[in-house]
């Protein structure tokens, strides 16, 4: 029945793996994209804050932003990690 083919063991092996890196893309995709709509959020903060004369609003506003980037640096190397691992390592 090709149930027990090596070759297709192989091959659903294969699409297995595949599927599992699409997915953690898409995960880091999105998460990226959220951190950066959060920053923006902060930069509208950080803007408004400094028109309307409160400095107070600046510093929390730039360390929020800055967590958020070395949150998405940090995403993107992860991912780097994962793709450019060589196929058959774990």
């Amino acid at each position: 029945m090709g149930g027990r083919d090596p070759e297709v063991i192989r091959a659903r092996r294969e699409q297995a793996e595949r599927t599992r890196g699409m997915t953690a893309i898409y995960g880091v995709m999105a998460s990226i994209t959220f951190l950066v709509m959060i920053q923006f959020l902060l930069l509208m903060v950080a803007v408004e804050g400094f028109s309307a004369g409160r400095g107070s609003v600046l510093l929390p506003s730039a360390a929020g932003s800055g967590l958020c980037f070395a949150a998405s640096v940090w995403l993107v190397r992860y991912l780097s990690a994962r793709v450019g691992r060589p196929r058959g390592t774990s």
